[in-house]
């Protein structure tokens, strides 16, 4: 996946990168909203050329356009990859280490609590969030705004966001 921070690298991603700058210049990928709407054809133009040079021949062409980037060629590759930080947290069956989200706040990881048993804060959250709710959510074809929000403050980061709304659709279970 690549993405661009200005046309001035995308510019050089064609010109440097993919070594067309014939790409740059085509109306079917001027601006951001074209590219989106070319995917297609684009992700074909980017890994016929990404498949002629090597991971490192790749980001060494990248860094010298100027263009962040990174290789992750495997989960063991991503386990180890010096910037991660972890966390651990305790569950039922013991402490567990996990990778902890590269952002922080204030310059500090946030504290995280012992992961609660299954079923733990169902009747809380049905009690807050009732089926009247989210059923009228669904039948005005609004976003249950107040109920994701307090699913992500309450640590539900991977609540999915539905693919009407730009996200992948996938429901809590699935994402998990």
């Amino acid at each position: 996946m690549c993405a661009f921070q200005n046309e001035r690298e995308w510019q050089r991603f064609c010109c440097d990168v993919l070594d067309d700058p014939t790409v740059a210049q085509d109306p079917c990928f001027e601006g951001n909203a074209q590219r989106v709407a070319h995917r297609e054809t684009l992700d074909a133009i980017g890994s016929a050329a990404f498949a002629r040079q090597s991971c490192e021949a790749l980001a060494d062409r990248l860094h010298q356009a100027g263009i962040a980037s990174g290789c992750v060629g495997s989960m063991d590759d991503l386990a180890t990859h010096p910037p991660n930080r972890f966390v651990e947290v305790e569950t039922l069956t013991g402490p567990v280490k996990l990778l902890a989200p590269g952002a922080l706040l204030d310059g500090q990881l946030p504290v995280y609590g012992p992961v609660p048993e299954l079923g733990r804060h169902s009747q809380t959250i049905r009690a807050e969030f009732s089926d009247d709710y989210h059923r009228n959510n669904g039948r005005n074809g609004t976003y249950p705004i107040k109920s994701i929000d307090a699913l992500t403050k309450g640590g539900w980061l991977f609540a999915m966001i539905p693919e009407k709304f730009g996200g992948s659709g996938l429901g809590l279970t699935k994402a998990s």
